[in-house]
């Protein structure tokens, strides 16, 4: 059990779990590096160090976008530093702040994404595999429904 607990430690950065997030209204704290928005959880469970992401329609191809915003490095409820918020968890929502690695593109709330767009984590085959290989008990219904919603959503195979 210890083993696979030092196992788990050294893969969370590459376990990737699933959630579907919907900012809160005009909770926008600040617009850009780093970003500070109100979010709810609508699917699945957000945890430190989640790559999110946003899904748009170009107007004019009608293809899919996706824009990276970055990794969630910290979370608030009621003024309260959490790891992870589970969908239901709270009503009053929560505060999230996203750094951006690559400071040569930085997205700007308002240009790349607004309050109508749902976010998503960032989940790829490798983070997949991670959870199914070292995550399983964790794995609930809900997380592997959200985890073939969310490969659709990002086109992972």
């Amino acid at each position: 059990a210890a083993l696979t607990e030092a196992r788990r430690r050294e893969l969370a950065p590459e376990a990737v779990f699933p959630c579907v997030l919907k900012m809160v209204r005009d909770a926008v704290f600040n617009k850009r590096d780093p970003i500070i928005i109100g979010i709810d959880v609508v699917e699945g469970q957000l945890r430190l160090n989640t790559p999110v992401c946003v899904v748009r329609t170009n107007a004019t191809t009608q293809e899919r976008e996706i824009t990276v915003l970055g990794r969630v490095v910290s979370m608030e409820v009621n003024k309260k530093p959490v790891t992870c918020v589970k969908r239901g968890d709270t009503n009053a929502g929560v505060a999230i702040r996203i750094d951006q690695p690559n400071h040569d593109h930085l997205k700007t709330y308002g240009r790349h994404f607004d309050e109508t767009d749902l976010i998503y984590s960032r989940i790829t085959r490798a983070s997949i595999d991670v959870l199914k290989t070292n995550f399983r008990d964790e794995l609930t219904k809900e997380i592997v429904g959200v985890v073939a919603k969310l490969k659709r959503v990002l086109g992972v195979e």
